[in-house]
């Protein structure tokens, strides 16, 4: 009884602990808060829509997408330190032809997982893995196994070393 006692008060400290820690360290947007004014920034070089966007290493990484063709090319911005864009920059390396996709960054890596191909509603199971460097992506992107089920439309998110592709976590990749 005493050791379960005991136990049951080191959880509360440390529930509570983290609870003031996450409390004082955590900024809150209120309603009262103002986000600003849009600003006007480098006009993009193409319309698109279905693509991803990542911020790495001070820039803002586009890859894929569609307008009336599906876009397979990787485009970057160096992003300014008052948030506007320089201008946008075509990379040699060649992103696959995908839309609907989700992506994660882990490290020195970018993955692309699932997405669509031309025509429409094909979602597809593939995962694509390019390096990155302090320029940006520098290297073509590799297919890698595939997802257990088909994704498109749908988020990511890396957990420690693993990719999950549903917001329960409930699955979790290597």
């Amino acid at each position: 009884m005493r050791n379960s006692n005991l136990n049951l008060f080191k959880t509360v400290i440390f529930v509570f602990t983290f609870y003031i820690l996450t409390l004082f360290s955590t900024s809150y947007i209120f309603a009262s808060d103002m986000i600003g004014a849009w600003t006007n920034t480098s006009q993009f070089p193409i319309p698109l829509a279905s693509h991803i966007t990542q911020n790495f290493n001070n820039k803002l990484l586009l890859i894929g997408g569609a307008n009336s063709v599906v876009y397979p090319e990787n485009i970057s911005s160096v992003i300014n330190t008052d948030g506007t864009l320089n201008n946008w920059h075509s990379s040699s390396f060649v992103a696959p032809s995908i839309y609907w996709h989700a992506s994660v960054i882990n490290t020195s890596h970018i993955y692309l997982l699932g997405g669509a191909t031309y025509p429409p509603t094909n979602s597809q199971d593939k995962v694509y893995m390019a390096t990155l460097d302090t320029s940006g992506i520098n290297s073509n992107f590799v297919q890698l196994n595939p997802l257990p089920q088909k994704l498109s439309l749908g988020a990511s998110a890396i957990i420690g070393n693993k990719i999950s592709d549903r917001p329960d976590m409930s699955a979790l990749f290597n």
